[in-house]
């Protein structure tokens, strides 16, 4: 691949492993179904786009060592994305909104995820060096950053495997519930039942499938400083990638990030929510020698005109209380904001937090 046609890059890491990788190519400019999409290739998709990706195609991994080696092919971004935010009140008042929808359904809506949005202005900010930082500071985490001309720049720590192989053997992840650092108590019923819906969604798709499939879980995983509720789930051994690739439209978006049922969560978001999700709670990751490395993209953020804007979302259910979600979310992005200040202490980059406005 010859340098002039290059216009996307990606670093990442995959969870459990201290090796920060690169890769290189020309990026679509169309979704494509990740059934079409060819191998080796890196793929980013926008929230509630089922199986579709934009994607870039590379010639191999390899391992990154020197951050200007890429800096000096990867062109400006020529674009800016605006990220409507909104105030603590409109936030709380949404997810009022949301709680009566979901109290007067007859049982029908359960959950709805909403997500929230946070604008850091920011000067000298050097993303690939705070990549690397936050690869050291997230083990468990898919920490990525990655430029495309359709996506601009976008870092993050994802902790949520959306589908997962090696060798034919799958693996995905219910992930649910929150706990903030040094917290005094144990997870609510709430916190609970939302796990187990994401279970519950799960396992009718694997079901659906005709994938059988075996369960460990839920247990505690911390990542971050934050505590949620995982279930792990390994199937497939026997399958066809092609059968895999069709459950990959039937999990994304899973109720983690959207809700129950789904249709009625993702319509009540397009109506009531009010900022552009854009790749935020989408997939991301690797699709690489008939093996797929997918992760939900959370604990996330995109730089563009000298702002940094962080995305993070909370469950809504009959039992959530307005100012506790709101908290939520706050928790989540902080872990990527204290790292903005934490680099900026010692002499990395100038921020300065904007109004906070909030939405997952």
């Amino acid at each position: 691949m010859e340098n002039n046609s290059i216009n996307a890059f990606a670093l990442f890491k995959l969870p459990g492993t201290s090796q920060m990788k690169w890769v290189s190519g020309h990026c679509s400019n169309q979704l494509k179904p990740i059934t079409e999409i060819p191998d080796n290739t890196f793929v980013l998709s926008p929230f509630n786009s089922g199986d579709q990706a934009y994607f870039f195609q590379f010639e191999k991994v390899e391992d990154f060592q020197n951050q200007h080696k890429i800096l000096d092919f990867i062109p400006k971004l020529e674009h800016t994305t605006s990220f409507e935010t909104s105030t603590k009140e409109s936030y709380v008042s949404l997810v009022s909104k949301a709680i009566n929808a979901i109290k007067n359904s007859n049982q029908k809506f359960k959950k709805v995820v909403l997500a929230n949005s946070k604008k850091i202005e920011v000067k000298d900010f050097e993303p690939i060096s705070f990549f690397e930082k936050l690869a050291q500071a997230y083990p468990k985490a898919f920490v990525y950053c990655v430029f495309t001309p359709v996506s601009g720049w976008w870092i993050g720590a994802s902790p949520e495997t959306l589908v997962n192989s090696y060798n034919h053997h799958y693996t995905s992840i219910a992930l649910a519930g929150t706990l903030p650092p040094n917290a005094e108590r144990n997870f609510t019923q709430k916190e609970i039942d939302e796990q187990h819906w994401v279970e519950l969604f799960i396992e009718q798709q694997l079901q659906t499938a005709n994938l059988p499939f075996q369960k460990m879980g839920p247990t505690h995983f911390e990542t971050g400083h934050l505590t949620h509720l995982k279930t792990s789930y390994f199937f497939g051994s026997d399958q066809k990638q092609e059968q895999i690739l069709e459950l990959l439209k039937k999990l994304n978006p899973t109720p983690a990030v959207a809700g129950l049922p789904r249709d009625t969560a993702i319509d009540f978001i397009r109506e009531n929510e009010g900022i552009s999700r854009a790749f935020y709670a989408g997939f991301i990751g690797i699709k690489q020698d008939k093996n797929l490395q997918l992760f939900v993209n959370l604990r996330c953020l995109q730089w563009h005109n000298q702002q940094i804007s962080l995305f993070a979302g909370a469950g809504i259910t009959a039992d959530s209380e307005p100012q506790s979600e709101w908290d939520e979310t706050q928790h989540k992005m902080n872990t990527l904001e204290k790292f903005l200040f934490i680099i900026f202490a010692i002499g990395f980059l100038f921020i300065k937090p904007l109004l906070i406005h909030t939405h997952v």
